[in-house]
């Protein structure tokens, strides 16, 4: 409702106005909205105010304000429309209104000069309502609708947070704590299992504190150790650049220098000794092998160690022989081997060894194409069902009337023999132990063996990051991650060099980033590619005076610089442009360490071997096998045990913190043989002996 509007109430129809019914509404110049009943109407026609009539253009502002003042009711008619006095602000600003249609009409007179102006009488907004937020005027001329409706706030809009689902992977089991987290747990949320350590069973460490550790170092460590699968302590490898060539590096003969972006841990070990066999393929016979089919088209014979199943004229279904012995078990490593071959065979006709557990379930180890010639078909696997047969056969395929044979059938239950863990996992690593190629069926005997065993399974393979990315030296603690980088490589064409002509000789020198500093007659531990060490470092002046051409040195001092002495330049640019793509590896001041992931390493059954291909020596500190670490205290092993005066036979005595027994009488300067002139006993049996 615009200012100086006059509404008319709409009554209901037949229906007659009282005295106090409001029959109009009127808005004045201020906002101010007046109800006008009809009493109001009837004192006004009784009384009629004293209307003032305002000339366009013509009446001063002074009338017009007298009028005002006067309390009559100012009114102008101009250009064919009525207006009245709507608005005064002062004595000197009169404002009139009349409205046509949707158009308020304003004449004002402000200090003696008139002006006109128009505006709309507002309408209803078709918008939606503004969302609840900060208070404030609004700048639109719409009114809202009585029936208006505000969206409904947000938590969010109230101020409240509410929770979201956590998407982090939940903590593993620690320290009760309350949590920082405002995300809530999804319902099937899952921690990480705990290890054993976690749980409070014996770590490694706790192992190492009940056994003795020893050391072994160099290109190769080489220790015993008295358990298979312990991890040893520490192992510590040093990394060194790879200067390919040969002969001292020189402008002739370049040498080029290479990093390592990463280490393997080589690990395997010498075996010598029995060992509990386990071949649980028996003979093969229609005794102890047994067809699965019953069907009258298949036949099954044995003679001589060869299996022979002819199939005549159908092919249904694949034939397969097992043997009646134990079934393997599910998780052991296991050898399977047999010699086959087929009668007319055909492409899509395989010589097969699977694990049968049921009508739906199998592991198929060994599945090659089958010829006419015997053939020898051998896998190295882990059982991943829990078989009821262990099934060896020749597949049907498209041939429909075939006879196949097969001999020397192997089940080699590995993990069975060497403990969980210690087997060999490759075809590679049980030919190492076992070369032989075909072993009779004797469960349970002794076997002697001795072969290198070098499991790849085992070899450790660790990355580096970047940075450092390539490293030219320093170590890796492999069992705790440090990776300590004490050198790094420059190109020489890089380098700011400076040519100096004030001594004996010109030389030209430059100073990489981080350096060590060398004291004066120092070794250097740097190489280059293209030069050979001359002078161990010093002075400027000494280096002008006596390092050899096409040598290199380094200036001592904090400040101290890489030196070259080289005649076939004479200036600095064609110098530096001859060294692009040269190589300098050079120690730094303060060596710098990254944090990289553990690696466990494990000891192997036997004499061990590690080595890694970062071209230094490895530092290896294992749990001790008590009796080699107990003779190797005292000095003394069966080898070399020699009597240092005569024993009288049935005497004890002790060769360090052993106690033997003499069987014979000993002469001063023998041989002491156990089982042979005496025999290793213990205080309590002594005692016992004595007292008896």
């Amino acid at each position: 409702m615009a200012s100086g509007e006059i509404i008319v109430n709409n009554l209901p129809a037949n229906t007659s106005p009282t005295a106090d019914d409001k029959v109009m509404v009127i808005r004045n110049a201020d906002g101010e909205l007046t109800n006008v009943t009809l009493d109001d109407i009837g004192d006004l026609l009784a009384d009629p105010p004293e209307v003032f009539w305002v000339r366009y253009g013509l009446t001063s502002q002074a009338d017009i304000e007298a009028a005002y003042q006067a309390n009559k009711v100012v009114m102008m008619q101009t250009s064919g429309m009525v207006y009245r006095l709507t608005s005064r602000t002062s004595s000197t600003n009169h404002k009139f209104s009349a409205v046509s249609g949707s158009t308020i009409y304003t004449r004002t007179c402000s200090n003696g000069s008139w002006s006109s102006s128009t505006d709309s009488i507002p309408s209803a907004s078709s918008s939606n309502p503004e969302g609840l937020g900060t208070a404030s005027p609004g700048v639109q001329n719409l009114y809202s609708r009585a029936d208006h409706v505000h969206p409904k706030p947000t938590a969010a809009d109230l101020g409240i947070t509410v929770p979201s689902a956590s998407s982090a992977t939940p903590q593993a089991l620690g320290t009760a704590a309350a949590g920082s987290s405002e995300d809530y747990s999804r319902a099937d949320h899952v921690h990480e299992m705990p290890d054993a350590e976690d749980v409070g069973a014996a770590t490694p460490e706790d192992v190492y504190a009940v056994y003795p550790t020893d050391t072994a170092s160099g290109a190769v460590a080489s220790f015993p150790d008295g358990a298979d699968g312990v991890p040893v302590k520490s192992l510590v490898a040093d990394i060194a650049p790879v200067q390919s060539g040969s002969g001292d590096p020189a402008p002739d003969n370049v040498r080029p220098i290479t990093g390592h972006t990463g280490v393997t841990v080589y690990d395997d070990a010498y075996y010598g000794g029995l060992i509990d066999w386990n071949q649980k393929a028996p003979a093969l016979n229609t005794t102890n092998w047994k067809k699965v089919t019953s069907a009258t088209w298949v036949t099954f014979t044995a003679a001589d160690g060869t299996a022979t199943v002819a199939i005549a004229g159908n092919k249904t279904s694949n034939t397969h022989i097992y043997p009646s012995t134990t079934p393997d078990v599910a998780g052991h490593v296991v050898y399977i081997r047999m010699d086959a071959k087929c009668t007319n065979p055909q492409s899509d006709q395989r010589a097969t060894v699977l694990f049968f557990e049921n009508a739906s379930k199998a592991q198929t180890l060994i599945s090659s194409a089958v010829s006419a010639d015997w053939s020898t078909y051998e896998t190295v696997a882990t059982i991943t069902v829990t078989p009821s047969q262990t099934r060896f056969y020749v597949s049907t395929g498209s041939n429909s009337d075939f006879s196949y044979y097969i001999k020397n059938p192997q089940i080699i239950d590995l993990t069975q023999m060497f403990g969980p863990g210690n087997e060999p996992t490759t075809l590679e690593a049980f030919h190492a132990l076992f070369p032989a190629g075909e072993y009779a069926y004797s469960a349970g005997t002794e076997t002697t063996v001795g072969a290198v065993r070098n499991d790849p399974g085992r070899n450790v393979s660790i990355a580096f990051p970047d940075p450092p990315g390539t490293v030219y030296g320093g170590t890796l603690d492999v069992t705790t991650g440090v990776l300590t980088v004490d050198k790094v490589s420059v190109d020489l064409g890089t380098l700011n060099w400076t040519y100096y002509t004030a001594g004996n000789n010109p030389i030209f020198y430059a100073e990489p980033s981080g350096h060590k500093a060398y004291a004066n007659g120092e070794a250097l531990n740097a190489i280059c590619s293209c030069y050979a060490v001359g002078n161990p470092a010093a002075a400027r002046s000494t280096l002008t005076s006596y390092l050899a051409d096409k040598k290199f040195s380094w200036i001592t001092g904090a400040s101290g610089s890489f030196t070259v002495r080289d005649s076939s330049y004479t200036d600095k640019t064609t110098f530096t442009t001859a060294m692009n793509g040269q190589t300098l590896v050079y120690p730094l001041a303060t060596p710098v360490t990254y944090q990289l992931t553990p690696t466990e390493v494990t000891a192997l059954l036997g004499e061990n071997n590690i080595w890694t291909d970062a071209n230094g020596d490895v530092a290896v500190v294992y749990r001790a096998d008590i009796q080699l670490y107990i003779q190797k205290l005292t000095g003394s092993t069966e080898e070399d045990m020699i009597a240092d005066a005569p024993i009288a036979s049935g005497k004890y005595f002790l060769v360090g913190n052993r106690l033997f027994l003499s069987t014979a009488a000993i002469a001063a300067g023998a041989k002491l043989t156990p089982g042979t002139n005496c025999t290793e006993t213990n205080l309590a049996a002594a005692l016992n002996a004595i007292n008896s």
